[in-house]
């Protein structure tokens, strides 16, 4: 949806219902209605029809709907007036002196050499604008005569110097100002194009009238009644639709922020949920290591008092002697306080080489195994760490190395 479809709808101008009354000389009305909307910033015709009596416009027309209204034929009277700056009181007293002036509505239309004024009894307007406002129908303009067909095509920049429709035919000059129109005794029964729609003659006059109002602008002189009672309608719609549209808007605003708002806090729930859980499974970690640590200290206690505890460090030390191993050395032998050979030999017994280590292996490397030798000697529990033998075999492409040394 477009934004200028939003403010319509806020304003109250997205739809538009066009009603002419034209009377003819029997004094038999006839209702012409026209359904406009506002779609994506275009005009769209919904309907037209012909009704013979209030009664069923009153049906066709939905509650709170607003309504342009334009009264033609017999009841009117239209008089041309030189260019001067009267207003419409004083320009009717000058074309109609003998006229009570509070009895009829008058309107003012200019033209290319001065202006059109028209009157009609108020009371005929006034009967009308009730029975639509007991019935909740707003009507936002009246107007008399063909008069808004021409400003319509002015404000389209579509001019035609000679116009004829329905009972009508109006001439204007290039700028879409009125020259002439005239009455005509006959009903013309031809079409109007208008932006590729083929609009029939008797609507042209509700079609234009509610295509103005929703194309209103500033530039374009809307030829309208002037009257406190029309002004008074238009306001009270102004206001409903301000309550109707403006206050479902504000409760849609309050829904959307409660729906955010619940989004957010359902999201934060979660998460605080998610964090119970891990603080329960840090918690009880930490619950286990105390216990771990305990259980070390005893064992510990119990190896210290026993005498234990120099194996325990002899094995600790060879876990991280292999674990420094690099991965292009391969150990084969690892051994602290190894047999003496030559001793167990003569004294018939096994002797042990106390504080002697003698590590072996193969590497494919010699660089890797200096560098290896080099981070084993900087243990502080070993000393005089060197290579006592090693040799080269040319077969399986490997060194075989012998280490030799002292540990505390």
């Amino acid at each position: 949806m477009k934004f200028t479809d939003i403010t319509s709808w806020l304003s109250g101008t997205d739809v538009l219902f066009g009603l002419e009354v034209y009377v003819n000389k029997e004094q038999e009305k006839e209702y012409r209605l026209v359904h406009i909307s506002k779609k994506d910033g275009n005009l769209v015709s919904n309907s037209f029809s012909t009704y013979a009596s209030i009664e069923e416009v009153l049906t066709a027309v939905p509650e709170n709907s607003p309504l342009v209204l334009i009264w033609n034929g017999k009841g009117v009277i239209h008089r041309n007036f030189a260019a001067q700056e009267q207003s419409t009181a004083e320009i009717a007293k000058t074309l109609f002196p003998d006229i009570k002036s509070d009895d009829f509505l008058y309107q003012q239309t200019r033209t290319a050499s001065g202006g059109i004024l028209s009157l009609i009894r108020k009371e005929l307007i006034t009967e009308l604008l009730e029975t639509f406002n007991k019935n909740k129908i707003s009507v936002v303009a009246v107007s008399t005569g063909p008069f808004v067909v021409p400003a319509f095509f002015q404000l389209l920049g579509e001019f035609s110097k000679d116009l004829i429709y329905d009972y009508y035919r109006i001439q204007t000059n290039s700028d879409g100002s009125i020259i002439e129109y005239i009455v005509l005794s006959e009903n013309n029964t031809s079409t109007v194009t208008i932006a590729d729609e083929n609009i029939d003659g008797i609507y042209l006059n509700a079609y234009a009238a509610a295509c103005l109002l929703l194309l209103t602008s500033n530039k374009i002189e809307y030829p309208k009644v002037e009257d406190g009672l029309i002004d008074t309608q238009v306001k009270n719609y102004k206001d409903s639709i301000l309550k109707r549209r403006g206050g479902m808007v504000f409760l849609t605003s309050i829904l959307v922020i409660l729906l955010i708002n619940f989004a957010v806090f359902s999201n934060l729930r979660k998460q605080q949920m998610r964090y119970e859980d891990q603080l329960a499974v840090s918690q009880s970690k930490l619950k286990r290591l105390d216990s771990l640590e305990t259980f070390i200290k005893t064992k510990k206690d119990f190896l210290e008092k026993a005498g234990w505890i120099e194996k325990v460090v002899v094995s600790k030390e060879c876990d991280e002697i292999a674990q420094t191993i690099p991965t292009e050395i391969r150990l084969t032998e690892l051994t602290i306080h190894p047999i003496n050979i030559s001793e167990s030999r003569n004294t018939k017994e096994t002797i042990f080489s106390n504080k002697k280590i003698v590590i072996k292996g193969l590497t494919k490397k010699v660089t890797s195994l200096n560098d290896w030798l080099k981070i084993v000697s900087q243990r502080a529990s070993i000393k005089d760490l060197h290579m006592e033998e090693y040799h080269f075999d040319t077969q399986t492409q490997e060194g075989q190395f012998k280490l030799e040394g002292t540990i505390n």
